[in-house]
């Protein structure tokens, strides 16, 4: 059986994508992301796939692509610090 033409066939992995790809009243089919947003619509089973296949992909690579600094080494941080050390401490007020 081909598991794009009957997508409950699937197992293991495939499962997750048949229950993320699903077919509305009006015929045309969409894949569901997180937030139970839907994406679509599309003309057949196999495009929504190869669709929800290409924004996996880009999630991926735009998670590899993203980087966090420590924050002790952030530029604001790394800023302030440098300000704290050249302001001087105010003096004490004699009553």
């Amino acid at each position: 059986m081909d598991p794009l033409i009957h997508p409950t066939t699937n197992e293991g992995a495939s499962d997750m994508q048949s229950e993320r790809i699903f077919q509305r009243e009006d015929g045309r089919w969409y894949f569901r992301i997180r937030g139970n947003t839907s994406m679509g619509p599309y003309s057949s089973h196999r495009e929504a796939s190869e669709s929800m296949n290409r924004y996996v992909a880009s999630c991926r690579r735009q998670s590899e692509m993203s980087f966090t600094w420590p924050r002790w080494l952030h530029v604001r941080h790394f800023a302030r610090r440098v300000n704290e050390a050249q302001t001087p401490a105010p003096k004490a007020q004699k009553a």
